[in-house]
């Protein structure tokens, strides 16, 4: 048909009767359709060539269309075009083999006008024009390529056109989003499903990251553990069973210090974390016990606790503890009865029956979690300070025992921190240090926060600068102005040329009508 003749003849029965052009073009453009197709077919950058691949088909289908209905129209006196590639290599061969200049100057026109519709679109495609998005544009499947977002593995941040995003680095991400944004539908579920060989820690406020992810995690055969105080089925985690001896000043403070906060009376803080830490010490160092929380809540709470501490003191044998022991006994009677009663009240949330069994014991360890495929969930509600504090602690102990190895490149497994609420959670020293470093030991924190503001509440100014150098930062509902002006900046600005015009009148009556141009950077 393309051909002009009557009878459908198979490319090489063309071309062995001497018709060279159709059957060359027709092929070619066939193969073009396929390899296209072929490449649209598949994800990622080689989607994004398909599809640029086939634009260019479409342009060269459509230039050359234009070209011989102009030619026709014009010049040939063709009165109608159906169907029209009945017409497309007579045409050809009447304006191109006998050098028709009236068919070059069809060919220019039709040609000329179709890639200039397409270079406005490659450079729209490729350059910023300084629209409404100032110096930034959506990155198109190149740069997606390129900025490292097409890999088969890593954490998806999200979809596109061209299919799953992924960032298979382990620097910190942050997500900003307000309640409602989606963050649990869009980032924590579908990672659960797709970081099949990685281990993920992740906070689960309402559960129902647990009910939707946790038989499929158990499928591809990972252990799975859910901590969950308020439910009597929980697995167990104790704080104190992971205290190690040779650093146990530095871990127990970090586990009282996160129970006891500071307060605007230091004096009764400090005090009460000195002598929980006494007991825990006491029980690890001379009885060679693990103590729970629940078990030194007791032992403040015992009516004798005076005389007990008295009657150890003399056969204590650990100096560290033996300056305990004396600190607490120098103190005025009134003091320590002060003291205790304020120990009693930071503490006493360890009375509850749930709370005490759920920190009874420890059901799993943190040095699985490089050995053995493992998901653990962390079932806490986000507006209690008691859980807050259990899962700073949680996470702060997670990553000390994780980033001990000191071959890192040996770690089998991945391990993702996906945590939400972060910036209400107490603060985690191991994070706010290992912001640089833990990338190399592979743990990768998703910390997700309601606002940017609130990581400067918990960790300072300097350590929330830190965390938003962080290179995936991600934006769903921003409920903040401050934020959305920070991911505004981020995008770009443009500069705009304003004209102010002011008119007015000097004592002689004149009219003065200056013209004053700003600029301004939106």
């Amino acid at each position: 048909m393309l051909s002009g003749i009557e009878i459908v003849w198979m490319p090489f029965e063309m071309m062995r009767r001497g018709v060279y052009l159709e059957p060359i073009v027709s092929v070619m453009m066939s193969a073009g359709l396929f390899t296209a197709a072929m490449l649209i077919a598949f994800e990622k950058l080689y989607r994004f060539i398909g599809l640029q691949f086939l634009y260019l088909l479409i342009a060269l289908t459509i230039a050359s269309s234009i070209t011989v209905m102009i030619y026709g129209y014009l010049f040939q006196g063709f009165t109608h075009f159906l169907p029209f590639p009945h017409y497309i290599f007579p045409a050809i061969r009447r304006g191109g083999y006998t050098h028709d200049r009236d068919f070059f100057y069809s060919l220019f026109v039709g040609f000329g006008f179709v890639f200039f519709v397409y270079g406005i679109y490659l450079f729209k495609e490729f350059f910023n024009l300084g629209q409404i998005l100032g110096k930034a544009r959506f990155a198109n499947g190149l740069e997606i390529y390129r900025a490292g977002f097409f890999e088969h593995k890593g954490f998806v941040l999200g979809n596109s056109s061209y299919g799953k995003l992924r960032y298979a680095g382990y620097e910190p991400m942050i997500f900003v989003s307000g309640t409602g944004g989606g963050k649990s539908s869009a980032v924590v579920i579908p990672n659960m499903f797709e970081l099949r060989d990685e281990n993920i820690v992740v906070t689960d406020i309402k559960g129902e990251i647990y009910a939707k992810t946790a038989d499929f995690r158990r499928a591809i055969g990972q252990a799975v553990y859910r901590f969950e105080p308020a439910n009597p089925k929980t697995h167990r985690y104790n704080p104190l069973g992971l205290v190690r001896k040779e650093y146990i000043d530095e871990d127990l403070d970090v586990i009282f210090k996160t129970i006891i906060p500071d307060s605007q009376e230091s004096l009764w803080a400090d005090g009460s974390r000195s002598i929980a830490k006494m007991l825990a010490m006491y029980e690890i160092l001379e009885k060679k016990q693990i103590p729970t929380l629940s078990k030194i809540y007791q032992e403040i709470c015992h009516p004798e606790f005076d005389d007990r501490i008295k009657s150890l003191y003399p056969v204590i044998e650990t100096p560290r503890l033996i300056n305990l022991f004396g600190k607490y006994l120098s103190a005025r009677e009134k003091t320590r009865r002060d003291l205790l009663l304020s120990a009693q009240e930071y503490l006493s949330k360890f009375d509850s029956p749930n709370l005490a069994y759920a920190t009874s014991r420890n059901d799993f360890n943190f040095h699985e979690l490089r050995k053995k495929p493992t998901t653990i969930y962390l079932i806490m509600p986000a507006n209690t300070e008691t859980y807050g504090a259990i899962c700073s602690i949680f996470f702060e102990q997670m990553i000390r025992f994780c980033s001990e190895n000191n071959e890192p490149d040996k770690n089998e497994f991945t391990i993702n921190a996906m945590i939400d609420e972060f910036a209400n959670l107490p603060k985690i020293p191991s994070i706010a240090k290992g912001i640089s470093f833990l990338r190399s030991y592979r743990i990768r924190i998703c910390a997700f926060v309601q606002q940017i503001s609130q990581l400067k509440e918990v960790y300072g100014e300097d350590k929330k600068e830190s965390f938003m150098a962080a290179p995936i930062k991600v934006a769903f509902s921003v409920s903040s102005y401050n934020d959305a002006r920070y991911f505004s900046a981020l995008a770009g600005k443009k500069t705009i040329k304003m004209k102010n015009d002011t008119i007015h009148q000097d004592m002689t009556m004149n009219i003065v009508d200056p013209k004053n141009w700003t600029v301004n950077r939106l």
